[in-house]
């Protein structure tokens, strides 16, 4: 049994709202044992996501969306080594290129969550 592609999507935003707030000032050091964790958790997600490719329906569209979900694990799995090395601007940069793969994909694979996104970000 595997959890729905749906309900995995709805928990990356908790968990990368709380990895950018661990990974603020004087946290990123004190916090990166639980900032790992949340880095971890979103790496697993990306890679979960590969096998469910319900949102592609066509074979360029499959390896499109498997492509986003290398991406989004592979800048998760950067920011985890990154804060493990204790490198805040590695980190940062590593966070800019998760951001961008989950944009990215909800351009072409869910517009109204990314619009959503957006919305969240303009309250931050």
């Amino acid at each position: 049994a595997h959890a729905s592609l749906e309900q995995l999507m709805k928990q990356v935003p908790l968990v990368n709202t709380k990895l950018k707030r661990l990974t603020q000032g004087t946290r990123f050091q004190s916090k990166a044992k639980d900032s790992v964790g949340c880095a971890a958790v979103i790496a697993a997600i990306g890679h979960a996501s590969l096998v469910d490719t319900s949102e592609a329906d066509t074979p360029d569209k499959i390896k499109q969306w498997q492509d986003f979900c290398v991406q989004m694990r592979d800048a998760a799995g950067a920011v985890g080594a990154a804060i493990r090395a204790q490198d805040q601007a590695a980190a940062t940069a590593a966070m800019a290129k998760l951001a961008k793969s989950c944009d990215d994909c909800h351009a072409v694979f869910h517009v109204e969550a990314l619009e959503q996104t957006k919305a969240d970000e303009a309250r931050e």
